[in-house]
């Protein structure tokens, strides 16, 4: 991390910049840890609409993601206000190699259109306990479900920007101690995510997001959101 700070005239304004770059490991869930099972809204080959057995699994061989990262603002300080702090603060974030479950519903068509050539093909179990054996497609139904595999991998992007704004008024007593008012506010100006099985990047800022329906789902990010105390 290299950061920068600058005060041109005195403690009155102050500009501030970094960057950084930095990484996180796998999780030891994501890596070692038990099968989780769910039942998503699927569309099998028939064109049917179903909840289906769906189990998320570990990968014991996932890499660390890594980050790069930088912003900068300016804090101001005034003396004709004492106790009065005002900052805004610009990030840009973007994580590569990013660890995410693949989408079950991108699994399903890809079974489909390929069968025992889709590269997805380990994953699927019959109800009768059989794997895919042919190439012919559509085979993956509702009727003789069984269960489909969903591990953890490596390969997602996100990259998002934004600003942050802080104001905070500190006011000391005598005998009352000191009292602090703030208020905190985020502007969210984008947020892309992407992934090597459902595509992208695609928009999610301002928008609720569900693990069931899209990759790589962060729930509510909204456009702003203010917090005061």
């Amino acid at each position: 991390k290299v950061a920068l700070r600058w005060q041109p005239l005195d403690e009155q304004v102050t500009f501030r910049a970094s960057y950084s770059q930095s990484f996180i490991a796998p999780t030891t869930y994501e890596l070692f840890g038990g099968a989780v099972q769910s039942n998503p809204v699927l569309v099998d080959g028939d064109g049917n609409v179903a909840q289906e057995t769906v189990a998320f699994i570990s990968t014991p061989t996932l890499n660390a993601q890594t980050s790069e990262n930088y912003g900068g603002g300016v804090v101001i300080s005034p003396k004709a206000i004492k106790g009065l702090t005002v900052s805004v603060d610009y990030y840009h974030i973007r994580v590569s190699d990013g660890i995410f479950l693949l989408d079950s519903q991108s699994i399903v068509d890809d079974l489909n259109a390929n069968g025992s050539g889709s590269q997805y093909a380990p994953l699927y179990t019959f109800s009768n306990g059989s794997k895919l054996t042919s190439t012919a497609p559509n085979q993956v139904v509702d009727v003789t479900w069984g269960q489909l595999d969903t591990p953890y991998a490596n390969g997602s992007k996100t990259e998002t920007e934004g600003l942050d704004f802080t104001a905070t008024y500190q006011k000391p007593t005598e005998s009352l101690g000191t009292f602090t008012v703030y208020v905190n506010a985020n502007l969210t100006l984008d947020y892309l995510y992407s992934d090597p099985v459902v595509g992208g990047p695609y928009h999610y800022e301002g928008q609720f997001t569900d693990l069931q329906v899209v990759g790589g789902a962060q729930g509510t990010l909204p456009e702003y959101s203010i917090t005061t105390g």
